[in-house]
């Protein structure tokens, strides 16, 4: 989408650091932008796209938030159009590709105990009638691979990481006492 009219955001502090201006996976568009204007440029390429796509931009699934500062005029402009407002003040992390962009630690906590929560509703799925190591393939391959995922963004806190190691080890090994 490369536009010289939005400015987008330098990685690098080199000279030659090209400005990262938007991530797109499948459906998904994360774009950067720094004004009302950069707003308006943006609406512009992404009608051009429609129009030649017959594709459409849905604006009410479309989600604004900054990255470190307050929205100050776009906020206004986001509103007009619809767009949602995520802020440090949502209960929930701003979820994109499965990853949380949490502005907080209220957030990122929620979001972390969100996961601690679909593990257990995933034990509770997989049934009683297994050995342990159908248990332990059911751990690693399903259960544990959710939170490798996010861990390579979000890092948990070690109490949060002792829950899961409890919960998993419960399944995995029912018995008590536990086998030593």
């Amino acid at each position: 989408m490369a536009c010289a009219d939005i400015a987008g955001f330098r990685l690098s502090d080199a000279q030659d650091a090209k400005p990262l201006q938007e991530m797109a996976y499948a459906d998904g568009l994360l774009c950067i932008i720094r004004s009302a204007e950069e707003w308006d440029t943006l609406k512009e390429i992404m009608h051009t796209y429609g129009r030649a796509s017959n594709a459409r931009l849905n604006l009410r699934k479309t989600v604004a938030f900054s990255l470190h500062q307050d929205l100050g005029p776009m906020r206004g402009s986001f509103q007009r159009d619809g767009v949602q407002i995520h802020s440090k003040n949502a209960e929930k992390a701003l979820i994109y590709l499965g990853f949380p962009i949490a502005l907080t630690t209220r957030q990122r906590n929620h979001f972390f105990n969100s996961i601690h929560l679909k593990i257990k509703k995933h034990i509770s799925l997989f049934g009683r009638q297994l050995s342990v190591l159908g248990r332990g393939t059911i751990a690693n391959s399903l259960l544990l691979s959710r939170l490798w995922h996010v861990m390579t963004v979000h890092t948990p806190t070690k109490a949060w990481i002792k829950q899961i190691q409890s919960t998993i080890r419960k399944y995995v090994d029912p018995f008590f006492p536990a086998p030593s």
